[in-house]
């Protein structure tokens, strides 16, 4: 019976029916929860990141000279609610994805990044 229900969501997920279920089973708590809290993003500290959202050319300091490595893009994503920073280097070969916010459960500052080599790296706190 265990390989017949591995099999079962194999399946689904093959073919993405599970994505819509969940979808649909997930939709009335994401919508309530989130319209409930909308507010939360706009005042206080999530103010702090203003200066730092954009467009940024990235340089690092090599020998006394600048030397340019890449370009940063920072928004905030979710009506304020995730500060999201996308990087990838002068040469194409190298970037990441980071996605940060506030977690509202523990008001602990929870951020992910996901980098082109694979790595991905979690920070709490």
């Amino acid at each position: 019976m265990k390989i017949m229900v591995s099999n079962l969501i194999i399946e689904l997920i093959l073919n993405k029916k599970i994505n819509i279920l969940l979808s649909i089973l997930l939709f009335p708590f994401i919508a309530t929860y989130g319209q409930a809290n909308s507010d939360n993003c706009s005042t206080g500290s999530f103010r702090i990141v203003q200066p730092f959202l954009g467009e940024w050319e990235e340089f690092e300091l090599k020998d006394s000279l600048e030397v340019y490595i890449g370009r940063l893009s920072t928004r905030l994503n979710v009506d304020g609610c995730v500060l999201t920073q996308s990087f990838i280097s002068a040469d194409s070969t190298f970037s990441y994805l980071s996605h940060g916010y506030v977690n509202p459960a523990s008001n602990v500052w929870e951020e992910t990044y996901v980098f082109s080599s694979g790595v991905i790296l979690s920070f709490y706190g």
